[in-house]
């Protein structure tokens, strides 16, 4: 198959773009592009946040607070540290040394690290739950809107893509909004560390940002691939869920024996779905 040759054009579709970002030649967006499409993101939030404010407000609060406990982790640990020595050098000069301090600042930061671990299970338990009312209720309404639409929108394909692509997403929204939150917290966690670092030895926070730099580019950049991947396979995408269910399903399963359609039914959905799989390596 050559690069000039559509590896499958719907009826009615003409080539597309690969995504809403992207050129007409197929090139991945750029950050110009990449940066307008933020503007998306307010919406979503505030849409999240109409759909439970007690776990939204919940789930910030918890977020934050473990933001910082990477720094009082160290911040602590280093408290030990300097501890440990003083007890060294008061012990070698011959006096008493007091494990108390020791043992408090020890039993303090397992504190730290069993409640940061708490706070995580209890965050995760309200994105659960906060994921199922944002599903439900963005389902709800696309249900809604579907309804309004007559049926020579749904004979377009391009719309029924659109659908299709509402359809998809409406579970996994609400797992951008962790991986906003995710990365946020990240943010916060890292300038508190850079903070100190600027304070206590600045030569490392030069060390530090040339290791988080390319991670952020390299993540940025397979995530605007994947997306622009599947953005442009809904076609294929809604295709391949029509053939494996024409070709498991009891409501169709006498046509297909009648007509000896399973050949060709899974040979299509062999084919479609290998060259997904070449595409998305």
């Amino acid at each position: 198959m050559t690069a000039s040759t559509p590896r499958f054009i719907p009826h009615g579709i003409g080539p597309r773009p690969k995504s809403l970002l992207s050129g007409p030649d197929g090139k991945p967006p750029t950050w110009s592009a990449r940066l307008q499409a933020l503007r998306y993101v307010p919406p979503l939030l505030k849409l999240v946040y109409q759909t439970h404010r007690g776990y939204t407000v919940a789930i910030l609060a918890l977020r934050a607070l473990r933001s910082f406990i990477p720094l009082a982790v160290l911040w602590i640990g280093k408290l030990i540290i300097d501890g440990v020595i003083a007890a060294m050098g008061v012990r070698a000069a011959g006096g008493v040394v007091e494990w108390w301090s020791l043992g408090g600042l020890v039993a303090l930061e397992l504190g730290i690290a069993v409640g940061g671990e708490g706070m995580a299970r209890l965050s995760s338990l309200f994105e659960s739950l906060l994921g199922d009312l944002f599903s439900n209720r963005i389902s709800v309404r696309l249900m809604e809107h579907a309804a309004t639409l007559d049926l020579a929108q749904y004979e377009d394909a391009e719309t029924y893509d659109h659908l299709e692509r509402a359809r998809r997403q409406t579970v996994g929204r609400i797992g951008l909004v962790a991986l906003l939150l995710a990365t946020a917290q990240d943010l916060v966690t890292l300038i508190s560390l850079a903070a100190v670092l600027l304070v206590q030895l600045p030569w490392l926070l030069l060390l530090l940002v040339v290791a988080v730099v390319p991670s952020f580019l390299g993540e940025t950049h397979y995530a605007a691939l994947g997306y622009s991947l599947l953005f442009s396979w809904t076609p294929e995408r809604r295709l391949l869920d029509y053939l494996r269910y024409a070709g498991a399903s009891d409501e169709m399963a006498k046509e297909v024996k009648l007509f000896n359609l399973s050949d060709f039914l899974v040979g299509r959905y062999a084919k479609l779905s290998d060259e997904f799989y070449d595409a998305n390596k």
